[in-house]
């Protein structure tokens, strides 16, 4: 049940008799002036509103969305230049990104099957900071069907 208390504020009930005092939104106003402008009659202030939505589109599409590596990582070349690069990198958390990277390309679930791990397991195991034993990572290479060779 829903009581309207003056602007903005509101009281709900609800069924396990708690009761809740919600305050106004304020954020959900953009641009409170625009609200109470008014528009002139010969059209005066139409060029100015049309440019205030022009900006406020180029702003939002100026956001770009994030990387995502495992939607290039689509034929076995590209996958083993990737996990190479990420072999040359000191750090050992950047080839398990990389590898977890292929995984999430290839479907998490259908290399976990393969590799003999869990679901859980897998995710568990490519998540940054994991201490990884080698036999792990043995399945899972194994299962994403890359070869690791040693050259000098």
């Amino acid at each position: 049940m829903r009581i309207h208390f003056g602007p903005g504020y509101r009281v709900h009930f609800h069924q396990t008799r708690h009761i809740r005092l919600c305050a106004p939104d304020w954020r959900r106003q953009v641009d409170p002036e625009a609200r109470h402008q008014t528009r002139p009659e010969d059209g005066a202030g139409v060029e100015d509103m049309t440019a205030k939505k022009a900006k406020a589109k180029s702003a939002a599409a100026s956001e770009l969305a994030p990387f995502d590596v495992s939607r290039h990582l689509n034929s076995e070349a590209v996958i083993a230049e990737y996990l190479a690069a990420a072999l040359e990198d000191p750090n050992p958390d950047m080839f398990l990104r990389a590898v977890a990277n292929v995984a999430k390309a290839r479907g998490m679930a259908a290399v976990a099957e393969a590799s003999g791990l869990g679901r859980e397991s897998l995710y568990k195991a490519l998540s940054p900071g994991a201490k990884v034993r080698y036999e792990t990572v043995r399945k899972l290479v194994d299962s994403l069907g890359v070869k690791l060779t040693v050259t000098t």
